[in-house]
């Protein structure tokens, strides 16, 4: 068996499934912690449209369930890729660029705790993608979620907390609408095409 093989094949093991899937759970629970403030100071009908990371690992805790039961849904499968690989590279593009602001405000452990876990977010989108079945139908559905998401996050300000503002014409919100036309595309070639 070649190495590679050995990888994949401990990959999905129901072993290390089971442990991504708790890790998530756990992440979605200290996500939405996370969130508390900005939840508080947001209307209630926009709350879906705040705890952006949190909702994406969740919707990974829930694929992985539903594969280890050898069953799928396609829309799940395609919202766990989409918000882990959108949200994880945003995520850490963030931290980085405004860097400054962030260390104001968070200790060091903290801010390489939500580089190293964001970083993890886009792998574990491969991982789901890989084992997804996903048609143009649920594809066309998230992208539109997510772009509705970016208006929203940009246009009305309900984006994650930040430093400094990050409009609709910031590097922030272009690298928000780059990610989600990024991942149409991946999804698209991988999956649809």
């Amino acid at each position: 068996m070649k190495y590679r093989d050995k990888i994949v094949q401990l990959l999905y093991s129901r072993n290390i499934l089971k442990a991504v899937m708790a890790v998530n759970i756990i992440g979605t629970f200290y996500g939405f912690y996370y969130y508390r403030f900005q939840l508080l100071e947001t209307s209630g009908f926009l709350w879906v449209f705040v705890p952006d990371s949190p909702l994406s690992t969740l919707a990974v805790a829930v694929s992985i369930f539903l594969y280890l039961r050898e069953k799928s849904n396609s829309y799940i499968d395609t919202f766990a890729f989409f918000g882990n690989l959108k949200y994880g590279v945003w995520t850490v593009f963030v931290l980085l660029y405004m860097q400054e602001g962030f260390l104001a405000y968070q200790n060091l452990p903290l801010y390489i705790f939500l580089i190293v876990s964001h970083a993890l977010m886009v792998l574990q989108a491969f991982l789901v993608l890989d084992y997804s079945e996903i048609s143009l139908k649920p594809l066309t559905a998230v992208f539109s979620w997510f772009l509705l998401n970016d208006f929203i996050d940009y246009w009305l300000g309900i984006h994650s907390s930040l430093p400094r503002e990050a409009g609709f014409s910031s590097p922030v919100a272009w690298t928000a609408l780059s990610l989600t036309f990024l991942g149409f595309l991946i999804v698209y070639i991988k999956k649809v095409n």
